[in-house]
């Protein structure tokens, strides 16, 4: 979980970057991307408190053959661009 104290996201802002409709930036974007691709959740939180983003992963066996899987999906929608 990351948090901070800021001012927030605006709140239509927020639903159109949960609909797809924007991105909302670059770099939150490509997290919920990357997490999505490795089938974990990516939740993000706002108001005129500030701004929560929670994610969580699955937790799965690490073998040579899982790791270089994980990798290739992770870097795919890299690629793509």
């Amino acid at each position: 979980m990351v948090a901070d104290e800021g001012c927030g996201i605006a709140p239509e802002i927020l639903k159109q970057f949960d609909t797809g409709v924007r991105l909302l930036g670059v770099g939150i974007a490509g997290m919920r991307e990357r997490i999505r691709v490795m089938k974990g959740h990516f939740n993000i939180t706002s108001d005129p408190e500030g701004t929560t983003i929670e994610v969580s992963l699955p937790v799965a066996p690490c073998t040579e053959e899982s790791e270089q899987s994980h990798l290739d999906a992770v870097l795919a929608p890299l690629s793509s661009t």
